[in-house]
């Protein structure tokens, strides 16, 4: 749903844009009035005024590609990374060990205690902390 609205989103700036560029360049005018006469032929329009908007719509414009390439950055980067649950690096006894000095002494072994003392992350102790410990 999303793409869907981006692509009509970027449809619709893409529209605006050309238009604008029309007017600047004198070859349409407003919706509706039918075309002018060209530049210098008809009534005189501030030439300024009219790229106040083009450069809006160009920024907005160069906002969506750098979003796109955002996005089809991350994408790229989570189909490289590796699938699945990440190596051990503790064994079961430490897993244990762990778990145990967390349950009997946990004014003592916070979390970022533990993994100093193991040598792992504190991302790696609370995966142990939470999993169950099957045996």
């Amino acid at each position: 749903m999303a793409a869907a609205s981006n692509f009509l989103a970027a449809s619709r700036l893409r529209a605006a844009a050309a238009w604008s560029r029309r007017v600047v360049r004198g070859m349409a005018g407003p919706p509706g009035t039918g075309s002018t006469l060209g530049p210098g032929l008809g009534d005189e329009h501030d030439l300024d005024s009219d790229w106040e908007p083009e450069r809006g719509l160009q920024a907005l414009e160069r906002a969506l590609q750098r979003r796109k390439k955002e996005i089809r950055f991350r994408k790229i980067c989570r189909q490289m990374e590796a699938s699945g649950a990440p190596q051990r690096v503790l064994s079961r006894n430490a897993m244990e060990q762990i778990r145990y000095l967390r349950k009997e002494f946990s004014e003592d072994w916070s979390v970022p205690r533990l993994a100093e003392g193991f040598g792992v992350s504190t991302d790696v102790i609370r995966r142990v902390l939470k999993s169950n410990g099957v045996k």
